[in-house]
């Protein structure tokens, strides 16, 4: 930041990335800097559903029929945790379609309020291959660790209560290129819309995560405190 103090509610974010791109890493720090909160759409719709909400019992119900949950609940719910923080928001896994983009528009401007930036984090086949084929979790626990970035003290061993460590389906190279296919198409058109608005920014994640961290702050600051 440029070291001038700004409305925390002013703080909007969207961050946009493939899958190991860093983007919870950076919504964590960017939370922390701002004090404002992280809403990864996908961990709200299992904390609603964990806690049998009205929301959640729907959402429950949308995935044992095989069905993606409405756009509508995912704004919603947004927009709830908007009023109850009264602050800005890192919006972590959402929007993803340009119409999710519109609606998302929407409601914020029923509430007078607007996203600061889309950040875009540009990183490598190879690298996200690397960060997600590299992933393993504890089968008691669910740790995470990192084969080369965060590795367990024993090979396959989990160092808090020895559970066996596991790949993920989604983390074999295949399906990690499967991902990426998906993620290209499906944000392709989001990505040039908000463009279109003059809101998206590219940040290179193939940085150290604090370069990556400095470069999101400084477009943030050179859009909320902009020098003349």
């Amino acid at each position: 930041m440029n070291g001038t103090a700004v409305n925390k509610k002013d703080v909007l974010i969207v961050l946009m990335g493939p899958p190991g791109a860093g983007k919870g890493s950076q919504a964590r720090m960017l939370s922390e800097a701002y004090d404002i909160p992280q809403l990864a759409t996908g961990d709200m719709l299992r904390e609603e559903c964990q806690k049998q909400t009205e929301i959640g019992i729907t959402v429950s119900e949308t995935i044992k029929q095989g069905q993606l949950v409405a756009d509508e609940i995912v704004i919603d719910l947004i927009s709830v945790r908007l009023d109850q923080s009264q602050n800005g928001a890192i919006l972590d896994g959402f929007p993803r379609t340009v119409e999710q983009a519109e609606a998302l528009k929407n409601m914020l401007s029923a509430k007078d309020r607007a996203i600061t930036a889309v950040i875009s984090l540009h990183v490598s086949d190879d690298v996200v291959i690397e960060r997600n084929s590299g992933r393993r979790t504890c089968m008691t626990c669910s740790k995470s660790y990192h084969m080369k970035f965060c590795p367990p003290q024993k090979a396959d061993i989990c160092d808090d209560d020895h559970g066996e460590l596991i790949q993920r389906e989604d983390d074999i190279e295949s399906k990690i290129r499967q991902r990426l296919d998906v993620y290209v198409n499906s944000t392709k058109a989001v990505m040039e819309h908000y463009h279109n608005e003059g809101l998206a920014w590219d940040v290179t994640g193939d940085q150290d995560i604090l370069e990556v961290n400095r470069d999101i702050r400084n477009i943030i600051g050179s859009i909320l405190n902009p020098t003349n």
